[in-house]
């Protein structure tokens, strides 16, 4: 059967027309520019990693270069993650317009947000919650309207794949649910991360010893955690679908209505538990210390 034909049936998984998941090519053909963007952005993750052992510059007691470095690793998991569900839908679909317009906003959206925020970060000045000048305010302002379609443009993708797809398995299921969520929580919480005049909540104002990697306050509240959490929806449910349908197959005594259950169940606890960490951080309370 040509790959022309499966493209055309909605019902058979894109993966099928793709190739195998480890087949490190087919991710190319399920969208070339994301593709891209996850090597790219993982490859300036490294430079800027470089950059922060090599420039003794700090901004808020912490390298010039973490900032755009975090933001790069992010991006690479966003859009390895956004490739991953691509998948799920026809080839064809990516040369319609509504494909094309989902990939240029989110590819667009990105490139802006990384470019400024390195920019400044060369220059040693803050990229977000700078209110130097008027520049570097509508800048923010701007950087707040790249991130509202960043978390829309995966929104989108869930609902593509729910129009394509039908909720068909729990996967398919875990898979819209947590691009939605990632919306809803990671939009909603970083709507007030960024309206806030910082991402601490108390009197600290600096990043020096924040847990490793993450840096996240350990003395006060941090927004940047809720944030966190809701980005991150769109891996974690489909990884815990996964992990169901893996216990089936081992012979585990869990039906597909089982798994069905299981991963709704899921998302409501995942909601209830970023609101309980937003409580938190909104209350000035560090998530470890």
């Amino acid at each position: 059967m040509s790959a022309a034909v499966i493209d055309g049936d909605p019902e058979t998984p894109a993966v099928r027309a793709a190739g195998a998941w480890w087949d490190l090519r087919s991710y190319r053909l399920a969208n070339r520019s994301w593709a891209d963007m996850v090597v790219v952005s993982a490859l300036l993750f490294v430079a800027c990693s470089l950059l922060a052992s090599l420039d003794s510059r700090t901004l808020f007691d912490v390298s010039v270069w973490i900032k755009p470095a975090k933001f790069y690793l992010s991006m690479s998991v966003y859009f390895a993650t956004l490739l991953l569900c691509a998948r799920y839908l026809p080839a064809s679909f990516w040369q319609t317009g509504r494909g094309r317009a989902l990939t240029g906003l989110t590819i667009a959206t990105a490139v802006f947000e990384l470019a400024y925020i390195s920019s400044q970060a060369a220059m040693g000045e803050a990229s977000h919650y700078n209110g130097d000048s008027s520049f570097y305010a509508v800048m923010y302002g701007l950087m707040g309207v790249g991130a509202v379609l960043l978390v829309f443009g995966a929104g989108w993708l869930g609902i593509e794949i729910a129009l394509h797809r039908g909720l068909e398995s729990p996967l398919v299921l875990a898979v819209v649910l947590g691009l939605l969520l990632t919306v809803l929580l990671g939009g909603g919480f970083g709507g007030v991360l960024s309206s806030n005049s910082g991402h601490w909540v108390g009197e600290c104002r600096s990043d020096a010893n924040g847990l490793l990697l993450l840096g996240w306050s350990r003395e006060c509240g941090d927004l940047r955690v809720p944030h966190f959490w809701g980005m991150h929806a769109m891996q974690v449910l489909p990884l815990w679908a996964l992990l169901l349908g893996a216990t089936r197959r081992l012979g585990l005594p869990l039906s597909e209505r089982g798994e069905w259950v299981a991963v709704w169940a899921a998302a409501i606890g995942y909601a209830a538990l970023g609101f309980a960490v937003f409580y938190l951080a909104v209350g000035g309370i560090p998530i470890l210390v």
